[in-house]
Protein backbone atom coordinates (compact mmCIF):
# COMPACT_ATOMS: atom_id res chain seq x y z
CA UNK A 1 0.00 0.00 0.00
CA UNK A 2 2.81 2.68 1.01
CA UNK A 3 4.76 2.35 -2.23
CA UNK A 4 1.51 2.53 -4.54
CA UNK A 5 -0.26 4.86 -1.77
CA UNK A 6 2.38 7.42 -1.88
CA UNK A 7 2.28 7.58 1.72
CA UNK A 8 5.63 8.88 2.44
CA UNK A 9 7.49 12.59 2.60
CA UNK A 10 8.99 14.07 -0.26
CA UNK A 11 12.73 15.80 0.35
CA UNK A 12 10.30 19.27 -0.43
CA UNK A 13 8.54 18.52 2.71
CA UNK A 14 11.76 18.86 4.79
CA UNK A 15 11.79 22.99 3.93
CA UNK A 16 7.81 23.13 5.54
CA UNK A 17 6.64 25.08 8.61
CA UNK A 18 5.14 21.85 9.07
CA UNK A 19 7.38 19.44 8.43
CA UNK A 20 7.26 18.06 12.10
CA UNK A 21 3.18 17.86 11.93
CA UNK A 22 3.73 16.15 8.56
CA UNK A 23 6.17 13.31 9.83
CA UNK A 24 4.22 12.77 12.80
CA UNK A 25 0.76 12.66 11.27
CA UNK A 26 2.55 9.65 8.61
CA UNK A 27 4.49 7.92 12.20
CA UNK A 28 0.96 7.52 13.51
CA UNK A 29 -0.30 6.08 9.72
CA UNK A 30 2.78 3.55 9.31
CA UNK A 31 2.64 2.77 13.23
CA UNK A 32 -0.85 1.32 12.79
CA UNK A 33 0.36 -0.58 9.64
CA UNK A 34 2.96 -2.02 11.59
CA UNK A 35 0.99 -2.76 14.47
CA UNK A 36 -1.25 -5.17 11.75
CA UNK A 37 1.87 -7.68 11.93
CA UNK A 38 3.04 -7.58 15.45
CA UNK A 39 5.52 -5.74 15.04
CA UNK A 40 7.61 -4.93 18.51
CA UNK A 41 10.43 -2.64 17.47
CA UNK A 42 10.37 0.64 19.21
CA UNK A 43 11.06 2.66 16.22
CA UNK A 44 11.26 6.00 18.15
CA UNK A 45 14.87 4.93 18.91
CA UNK A 46 15.45 5.43 15.23
CA UNK A 47 14.16 9.21 15.60
CA UNK A 48 17.05 11.21 16.37
CA UNK A 49 19.37 9.72 13.63
CA UNK A 50 16.38 10.66 11.63
CA UNK A 51 16.15 14.04 12.34
CA UNK A 52 19.92 14.66 12.45
CA UNK A 53 19.61 13.33 8.85
CA UNK A 54 16.55 15.46 8.23
CA UNK A 55 19.01 18.60 9.29
CA UNK A 56 21.59 17.19 6.88
CA UNK A 57 19.91 16.94 3.90
CA UNK A 58 17.83 20.77 4.74
CA UNK A 59 22.05 21.96 4.46
CA UNK A 60 22.31 20.53 0.50
CA UNK A 61 20.81 22.84 -2.17
CA UNK A 62 17.41 20.91 -3.32
CA UNK A 63 15.83 21.35 -6.44
CA UNK A 64 12.68 19.95 -8.28
CA UNK A 65 14.95 17.35 -10.44
CA UNK A 66 12.24 17.61 -13.53
CA UNK A 67 12.58 21.50 -13.66
CA UNK A 68 16.31 21.54 -12.63
CA UNK A 69 17.34 19.23 -15.74
CA UNK A 70 15.18 20.59 -18.22
CA UNK A 71 16.88 23.99 -17.78
CA UNK A 72 19.78 22.74 -17.84
CA UNK A 73 19.29 20.35 -20.98
CA UNK A 74 17.47 23.56 -22.67
CA UNK A 75 20.79 25.89 -22.01
CA UNK A 76 22.60 22.88 -24.05
CA UNK A 77 24.48 22.06 -21.27
CA UNK A 78 25.93 17.89 -21.67
CA UNK A 79 28.69 18.45 -18.98
CA UNK A 80 27.59 20.01 -15.99
CA UNK A 81 30.08 20.35 -13.10
CA UNK A 82 28.50 22.52 -11.02
CA UNK A 83 24.82 20.69 -11.02
CA UNK A 84 26.70 16.49 -10.67
CA UNK A 85 26.59 16.81 -6.74
CA UNK A 86 22.82 17.91 -7.17
CA UNK A 87 21.79 15.48 -9.97
CA UNK A 88 23.93 12.57 -7.91
CA UNK A 89 21.27 13.93 -4.66
CA UNK A 90 18.39 13.34 -6.70
CA UNK A 91 19.22 10.13 -8.66
CA UNK A 92 20.02 8.58 -4.77
CA UNK A 93 16.66 10.25 -3.41
CA UNK A 94 14.69 8.62 -6.41
CA UNK A 95 16.03 5.35 -6.57
CA UNK A 96 15.58 5.29 -2.50
CA UNK A 97 11.89 6.69 -3.15
CA UNK A 98 11.29 4.14 -5.62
Amino acid sequence: MDKTGRNALRVGDLLQDNFKELYEQLRQKHQVMINTYHFTEDISTDEKEFFEAVEFLKELNIVNGEYFLNKLIKEGKKYWPKARREVCWILILVHSHL
